[in-house]
């Protein structure tokens, strides 16, 4: 027990893990107990009129009835909790932001309400089609956070070997203009001099901040 609440609590001394846990196996010993005399109290004179076979049953149910309790509690809410990232592959051309992703393509929703799935709000998160497709004229691999830059920006994986504004992008942030998508961030996919200095590749440049700020990361 103090192990467990060290682990759950790491902020918590190893002498106050092992006073909580003491009080904790106390509670749960104190319970236990009762519950115990309770359930023999039941067998004893609430169930005596019933056949043995009858009252051995009903005292074993009475017995379980806060594990069944608690189980069922556990089970009602995750049937009703909804999903989260469930893969999907598309049979038919789906078109996000803009982008048509062709069939095949592999898609992650997340599921709000329902009952265990059935009938959940869903919301597309990512997308990754089976061949690059076209966000305007820039290659990508797919669309990812979706929900988050809906829906006058778009947060893509660009192509590999595709340079955008001379930048060789990966992880790309694009706002969504009338004249196509408009590079604002990017992490390197290759190393790169920009603006005098030579940045490695997974750095990561922001367009929409002044030079000299960039040059300080």
């Amino acid at each position: 027990m103090p192990a467990l609440l060290s682990a759950l609590f790491p902020s918590v001394s190893h002498a106050e893990a092992g006073e909580l846990g003491g009080i904790a196996m106390a509670a749960v010993t104190f319970s236990s107990a009762v519950w115990v005399v309770l359930t023999v109290v039941v067998f004893v004179w609430f169930l005596r009129r019933l056949p043995m076979l009858k009252r051995l049953a009903c005292t074993v149910l009475f017995f379980c009835l806060p594990a069944l309790l608690i189980g069922g509690m556990a089970l009602w809410e995750y049937a009703l909790d909804g999903y989260t990232d469930r893969p999907e592959v598309t049979t038919k051309p789906l078109v996000v932001l803009g982008v048509t992703f062709p069939p095949g393509s592999q898609a992650h929703y997340d599921g709000a309400g329902g009952f265990f799935g059935w009938g959940a709000k869903r919301t597309l998160q990512s997308i990754h089609g089976p061949r690059p497709v076209l966000l305007g004229n820039v290659p990508i691999d797919g669309l990812i956070f979706i929900p988050e830059n809906c829906c006058d920006r778009a947060r893509a994986e660009v192509s590999a070997g595709t340079i955008v504004d001379d930048l060789p992008c990966g992880d790309t942030m694009f706002d969504l203009t009338p004249a196509g998508p408009a590079l604002r961030s990017c992490f390197l996919a290759a190393p790169v001099t920009w603006h005098g200095k030579q940045r490695p590749a997974g750095s990561y440049v922001d367009l929409t901040a002044p030079p000299a700020a960039q040059d300080t990361k």
